[in-house]
C-alpha cells in the first residue's frame, strides 16, 4: 500500500506543473499578443506577467532562506509596480522571462526540498501577514502561481473580444 501524499505534496507537485500550465498558454498564443495588450487595457502585459513571476520567484526563496536559517526574519515584500519600472519589463521579452522563472523555481523547489520537517512551522515577519510560516510560504507561491495564470489568460482572451 502506498502512502497518501501529503498537503505539502500536493502543493509541491502544483508548483512543477503550474510552469507547465503558463507555458501551454503561451504556446497556444500569438508571440505579438504577449506583449501588445495591457492587463484590462491599462495593467500589464503577458510579458510584464512573466517578469513579475519569475522576479517573485527569486523573493520567495530568499524569504524561505531566512525563515529557515534566521528566528523570525522580517520578510522582504518589495511593491511590485516599483520592481517593474526599476527592472523594465515592458522592455524585456516573453519567452526569455518564461525560461528565467523556470530555473529559478527549480532552485526555489530544489532548496525546499531538502527542509527537514521541523523546519516548515519555523516563521518569519510578513509585512502585510503578520507571522508567516514556510507551510504558509509555499501555499502562498502555489496561489500566486494561479492568480497570474488566469491573470495571463484573462489578458490572452481580451484581445479576442
Amino acid at each position: 500500500m502506498t502512502a497518501s501524499p501529503t498537503t505539502r505534496d500536493l502543493i509541491f507537485d502544483q508548483l512543477r506543473r503550474s510552469r507547465a500550465s503558463v507555458g501551454n498558454v503561451l504556446a497556444a498564443a500569438p508571440s505579438a499578443s504577449l506583449s501588445r495588450y495591457r492587463d484590462s487595457g491599462r495593467g500589464w502585459t503577458v510579458t510584464e506577467v512573466l517578469c513579475h513571476l519569475r522576479d517573485f520567484e527569486s523573493i520567495f526563496l530568499q524569504r524561505a532562506r531566512l525563515t529557515a536559517t534566521a528566528d523570525f526574519p522580517d520578510l522582504p515584500f518589495p511593491d511590485p509596480d516599483q520592481l517593474a519600472s526599476e527592472n523594465d519589463y515592458a522592455a524585456e521579452e516573453a519567452w526569455p522571462a518564461f525560461e528565467d522563472w523556470g530555473r529559478r523555481r527549480r532552485a526555489t523547489l530544489d532548496f525546499l526540498a531538502k527542509l527537514p520537517d521541523a523546519a516548515w512551522e519555523r516563521a518569519g515577519n510578513h509585512p502585510t501577514r503578520g507571522r508567516f510560516t514556510l507551510d504558509q510560504q509555499l501555499i502562498l507561491t502555489a496561489c500566486h502561481d494561479v492568480n497570474h495564470l488566469e491573470q495571463i489568460t484573462r489578458i490572452l482572451s481580451e484581445q479576442i473580444e
